[in-house]
């Protein structure tokens, strides 16, 4: 019997678009065109974010009131303990000890800035704390609304006027939450089945991602991570009608292989800085020349489906073990 897999498969090519980001010069080859994916793959964070609140709101909806607090706080620990277990074993590994100071240390290696994705716990903290409020606001018409237009403008001018913007905002980034709180709209909204159905192109709204990138950069404008207008408009687009579209796999393997990336995503989340660190002092950089454009695109992929895969492994390893769940 076959069944849906889109969530799992945009979660699936999300974790790999991460992995890509983080890990695509580790077998070197440097370019553009690396650099052009890694802005196709901004979709990745917010579809994420995306999918996170649609089952969310569906989990949370079925609840009572006082069932809805216990919820809340049950998923916020669970997720603390993953970071905490993560950011102080990145923490070991990284921290200058010469130099360390109580504040260096939670502002650096406990803020969001300690290892790579860290600042995606920072997120989903004060999405999960706020939910209620930010749930409010949808259910109310008009804050809807107000909220959306809001966020619109502030996406416009962290992006578009982003060189003359106070520093403080760039030093934040894409942490704080009201940033992520359009794709939990659209989350709640498809949860609820309030979202007519998307035709086929908006599919293809991603591929306008790179195109802004390169509008951006030239005109020398250096924008907040992921805080762009076609960052957000193209991510929703492009995750609402993959998961309305009910996306089937006939092939048994093909559905089980991106089902169980698909359901082990966090895994590989926190796990890919500490695999890629450990690669780049076995492999030496650079051994590719990367002189033609095939060997442009391949390379960095090749490094990214090295990690995914190694990241994967370590995913069943730690099912085997007894350890799921308690470390991911």
């Amino acid at each position: 019997m076959n069944r849906s897999i889109s969530a799992d498969l945009i979660k699936s090519v999300s974790i790999f678009g991460v992995v890509y980001i983080h890990s695509s010069l580790l077998l070197g080859c440097n370019s553009a065109i690396r650099e052009y994916l890694m802005l196709f793959f901004r979709f990745c964070v917010p579809c994420f974010i995306l999918i996170w609140a649609l089952f969310f709101e569906k989990t949370y909806a079925k609840k009572t009131k006082e069932e809805q607090f216990d919820y809340i706080k049950k998923r916020f620990i669970h997720l603390f303990t993953i970071y905490i277990i993560w950011s102080v074993l990145y923490f070991s590994l990284s921290a200058d000890w010469q130099h360390l100071s109580p504040g260096k240390i939670f502002t650096t290696h406990f803020a969001g800035f300690g290892w790579a994705g860290q600042y995606f716990f920072i997120i989903l903290f004060q999405l999960l704390l706020l939910y209620p409020l930010i749930r409010w606001l949808y259910n109310n018409k008009i804050s809807r609304y107000l909220s959306c237009i809001i966020i619109a403008l502030l996406y416009i001018a962290v992006s578009y006027y982003a060189n003359h913007l106070p520093s403080a905002l760039g030093k934040v980034a894409q942490r704080p939450f009201i940033y992520w709180i359009p794709y939990v709209f659209a989350g709640i909204a498809l949860a609820r089945n309030q979202l007519k159905k998307l035709p086929v192109i908006f599919a293809f709204a991603v591929l306008l991602i790179p195109v802004e990138g390169y509008f951006l950069k030239s005109h020398a404008i250096i924008p907040i991570v992921y805080i762009t207008p076609i960052t957000l408009l193209a991510s929703i687009l492009s995750c609402v009608y993959l998961l309305q579209s009910s996306i089937q796999i006939k092939n048994n393997n093909g559905r089980n292989l991106i089902s169980y990336i698909g359901q082990n995503t966090m895994t590989v989340f926190v796990s890919n800085p500490l695999v890629i660190s450990l690669l780049a002092t076995l492999i030496p950089g650079n051994i590719f020349d990367c002189d033609t454009v095939a060997e442009k695109i391949m390379v960095p992929l090749l490094s990214a489906c090295v990690v995914m895969a190694i990241c994967t492994a370590l995913s069943k390893l730690i099912e085997i073990v007894g350890l799921k769940g308690k470390i991911n």
